[in-house]
């Protein structure tokens, strides 16, 4: 069987006399016409078929759910609620300093003042990245194991061999990568999968390192 000008062109096996394809005997030999059904083999990867930047990515932190965004913004709502309460009772308990007494400072209202201060802040900054960021690792043909960080302002692809070293906040659910000369921080919308993806980083920067 042959292509010429997009038309299909068979050959007697027998006599190599050219065959319509409706023919089921050569009309030359009388020979009968047998077809096979064929599937061509699929091409080899080679040097003039390049292999994809990027394959299916190994682990992924995907943007943060509707609910899990309105936990957060709850949990920051609530913070900086008891923020302010906290400054209120401050400023309602403080006591001037005197000629009889020293001024009076309630203290341990300004610390829970500002633990609720730093969580809403924590929880403001989660709300407010969870729809321009999320964290995938690629596998690539070229640089080998990748992270990648792709998102609404950038995106950064960083080998593992340029990676120092990565810290897993988990109050944060975020990845902290120490790179060459700079910082980047990757938020994820749960602290089990952030906890994974810092294992599997880590892993494969010791892997590297060998």
């Amino acid at each position: 069987m042959a292509v010429w000008k997009g038309k299909t062109m068979e050959y007697c096996v027998q006599c190599g006399n050219a065959l319509s394809s409706e023919a089921k005997f050569c009309p030359k030999c009388g020979a009968p016409v047998k077809r096979e059904l064929y599937t061509a083999p699929r091409p080899k990867r080679g040097i003039m078929s390049p292999s994809p930047i990027r394959e299916n990515p190994v682990l992924t932190c995907r943007r943060a759910s509707k609910k899990q965004k309105n936990r957060w913004l709850i949990v920051m709502a609530g913070s900086a609620f008891f923020t302010l309460l906290s400054v209120i009772m401050v400023c309602v308990t403080y006591e001037p300093e005197s000629f009889i007494s020293r001024a009076r400072i309630n203290w341990p209202m300004i610390i829970i003042g500002i633990f609720f201060f730093v969580d809403a802040v924590i929880y403001g900054i989660l709300f407010m990245q969870a729809d321009k960021y999320h964290v995938e690792i690629f596998e690539e043909h070229v640089e080998g194991l990748s992270l990648c960080l792709t998102g609404g302002i950038r995106e950064i692809n960083v080998p593992y061999t340029q990676v120092q070293g990565v810290t897993v906040a988990e109050k944060q659910c975020a990845l902290v990568l120490q790179l060459a000369g700079r910082q980047e921080t990757m938020y994820c919308p749960d602290v089990e999968t952030t906890k994974q993806m810092g294992q599997y980083i880590n892993g494969r920067i010791r892997a590297s390192c060998r």
